[in-house]
């Protein structure tokens, strides 16, 4: 029989938000009351239509399972297949060519163009080629085979993009390894990859773990040899589908996974898209660490449009470094995780006027920070990019309006971009209708291949694509609904992966670190925001005896993992809370006391001018009333944004140059104010006066660099 149901919004009271009656006369009938403050009119009629197709569905196929009935009608359904990639008019006529070929062409249309700019050091797009091409005949006379695994520890210059370049010519694909990694997780990715060949150079050789490397490569040293070898491009077998590189990122088992990127996945972000304007004009902004997937978005575009790509000259981007190199060198594209989009609209906002096309993402976006950037730059245009790493940079985006109507509460993530495909389904891989939430399934040329060495785990994330024999599907584990306009919401995850300040940690790699520790019973992390726009880390901890203290579980942990994934705050009970079935219950986890993460510690006040600077300088950064000089850094509750502020305070007020890894390496007002008088001689060394003091007062080089700084 025909369900009749009409919706009825203020004709009759109900204490619940949503209620449906049913009144099983000879012909069903029944009614909807729900609270218009909760919906939309046009949500009932859809949920009304819902219903009624699902029971018809079950009327006329009484033998199949519930799982098996669709909640769709047909219409419904084929404007989700439009939905779900509606590029296909763009992206018909993309090239999928290898990444290095694409490059090689644009060299031929503009080789005297400028490519790269670092410090005072220009490439044009010949030169970068040539050198390139140098490189990948020196590692074919090594013996590279095609999709040969060569690992990159190479800090941010012309050098790393030599060396990318290079290996993709020669036929490998390149593994980013970050020198701030413990030594330990290094080891791990080099032996995970079987690398036969790593490529580093002069200052960085003595800090890797290169005992199993059959040839370790300086390139600055080896320079000299290298550019004899032939300029002209290589020819080799490499094909779209051949490795481009492996990303490493948090693993849930305890272990980091490395994702399989071919050369196709990199081109739907780049051609056939209308969320962004590519061309020559572009200047990009390379910041990005060289172990995360954003050195992709920061470096080809530029340099597959015949734009230019500014190599960030720090180790660290903070407002006043990016705003001076923004202004310098005319950077008009730029991409910021939204935790320093944040700090920037807070502290200089002015920095970003120049910029035309901003990225940001990473995170959720905060609505407030995004008004105020609507307001201070009208000149901007603001963009949210989402995508996991498994699928290559961006998946789908957002392209901001000049304004946003009072009542938005969230920045949507946008539409699929590209070749890229997204599916919100079901745990049965059913479409879900519009406004109803799903998991995130992105299916295309994107895709990675899988997880290098971890078949299960890979089995397991890329799945067959149900609505396309030819295609895969990866499973995200984000929950997004689709709205009306068509753009997608994000709503959070089904595990328990989050982001924090743009990178992505699995909490479950970290509670095994912890457990794997002797004097640890059990641990819980979580990620908390006790204070708003300020996200942490927690970790909560029953210990096997009570002599355990925060500091210890810190030293630890600062071996086993990169410093973005140890926890802010670390919390001991006695046991968890339980909720009343037993299960832990999370919501019941106090929050943390600062105070208890320095028990042990004596309290002792500065001593030194130069102390006392720094007590001042991290009580402003950290809110805090009272900080010791053994007192730290990161037990009261640093963390590497709040040390880009720290770091960029102690440029300013003792005028010297200050490395990231400084502060982590004396991480206590102690051991920072010697790193700072340290600092101090070394710049006032070359001073002619040091030679002048020395020779009158007959004093050593250091002692007469200390004079002159007191």
């Amino acid at each position: 029989k025909t369900l009749e149901i009409t919706d009825i919004r203020c004709l009759e009271r109900t204490n619940y938000p949503l209620t449906v009656v049913i009144i099983p006369n000879v012909e069903l009938s029944g009614r909807i009351v729900y609270d218009t403050r909760r919906f939309e009119a046009e949500t009932i009629e859809r949920m009304i239509g819902h219903l009624q197709t699902l029971l018809a569905g079950m009327a006329n196929h009484p033998e199949l399972h519930l799982s098996e009935f669709s909640l769709l009608t047909k219409a419904e359904e084929e404007q989700l297949i439009l939905a779900e990639n509606q590029n296909d008019s763009l992206n018909k006529d993309i090239d999928y060519q290898c990444i290095h070929r694409l490059f090689e062409k644009q060299v031929e249309k503009t080789p005297d163009a400028i490519a790269i700019i670092y410090k005072n050091e220009q490439l044009t797009y010949q030169e970068l080629n040539q050198r390139a091409n140098q490189l990948a005949h020196y590692l074919q006379f090594l013996g590279i085979k095609l999709e040969d695994k060569i690992g990159v520890c190479i800090e941010r210059s012309p050098l790393m993009v030599i060396a990318i370049l290079g290996i993709l010519k020669a036929g490998g694909a390149y593994v980013p390894l970050d020198v701030t990694y413990p030594v330990e997780r290094l080891a791990f990715m080099l032996e995970d990859v079987k690398c036969p060949i790593l490529l580093t150079q002069t200052h960085l050789s003595n800090q890797l773990p290169v005992e199993d490397i059959q040839q370790v490569i300086n390139i600055e040293s080896e320079w000299e040899n290298i550019s004899q070898y032939s300029s002209d491009n290589l020819l080799t077998q490499v094909t779209p589908d051949n490795l481009a590189y492996i990303i490493y990122t948090s693993g849930s088992t305890g272990t980091p996974k490395g994702t399989e990127v071919p050369h196709r996945s990199f081109i739907g972000f780049m051609f056939g898209v209308d969320y962004i304007k590519l061309d020559a004009d572009n200047i990009w902004l390379q910041h990005s660490s060289i172990s995360w997937d954003a050195l992709t978005l920061e470096l080809w575009p530029p340099l597959l449009y015949g734009g230019r790509c500014v190599l960030f000259p720090d180790n660290v981007p903070t407002p006043e470094n990016l705003s001076k190199i923004i202004k310098e060198e005319g950077v008009n594209i730029l991409w910021l995780t939204c935790a320093l989009f944040n700090l920037i609209i807070d502290t200089i906002p002015e920095a970003l006027l120049e910029v035309k096309q901003l990225i940001i993402g990473g995170e959720t976006l905060s609505v407030s920070h995004v008004r105020r950037a609507l307001d201070l730059l009208p000149q901007t245009q603001i963009i949210n990019g989402y995508g996991p790493s498994e699928c290559t940079v961006f998946t789908s985006c957002y392209v901001i309006p000049k304004q946003l109507d009072q009542n938005v509460n969230s920045i949507p993530i946008g539409k699929p971009i590209g070749d890229r495909r997204v599916y919100l389904l079901d745990h049965n891989l059913k479409r879900v209708p519009i406004g109803v939430a799903g998991e995130v399934y992105i299916g295309g040329k994107s895709v990675a291949r899988g997880y290098l060495n971890q078949p299960i785990l890979t089995h397991e994330k890329f799945i067959d694509n149900p609505f396309l024999a030819e295609d895969s599907l990866y499973k995200t584990g984000d929950l997004v609904r689709r709205l009306n306009d068509g753009n997608l919401e994000f709503l959070g995850r089904i595990d328990n992966q989050v982001k924090i300040r743009g990178f992505r940690v699995e909490l479950g790699e970290i509670e095994t670190v912890l457990t794997n520790y002797s004097e640890i019973r059990e641990a819980i992390v979580i990620i908390r925001e006790d204070v708003p726009g300020n996200k942490s880390l927690v970790a909560y901890l029953v210990p096997q005896n009570y002599q355990l203290v925060a500091r210890d579980v810190r030293s630890y942990l600062s071996q086993k993992l990169p410093n973005y994934m140890i926890p802010n705050a670390f919390v001991f009970l006695d046991k968890f809370p339980l909720t009343a079935n037993g299960k832990i219950n999370r919501l019941g986890l106090p929050a943390a006391d600062i105070s208890q993460q320095n028990f042990g510690v004596e309290f002792v006040a500065p001593r030194t001018s130069t102390e006392r600077e720094l007590v001042t300088i991290w009580t402003e950064v950290l809110q805090l009333t009272k900080v010791g000089i053994y007192d730290n850094f990161f037990e009261l509750g640093g963390h590497s944004l709040l040390a880009t502020q720290l770091i960029s305070r102690l440029k300013e007020t003792f005028e010297i140059e200050f490395l990231f890894r400084y502060l982590f390496e004396n991480p206590t007002i102690s051991q920072l104010a010697n790193k700072v008088v340290n600092q101090q001689i070394e710049q006032v060394k070359s001073d002619e006066l040091v030679q002048i003091l020395g020779e009158i007062d007959e004093l050593s080089e250091d002692e007469a660099a200390q004079q002159l700084i007191l």
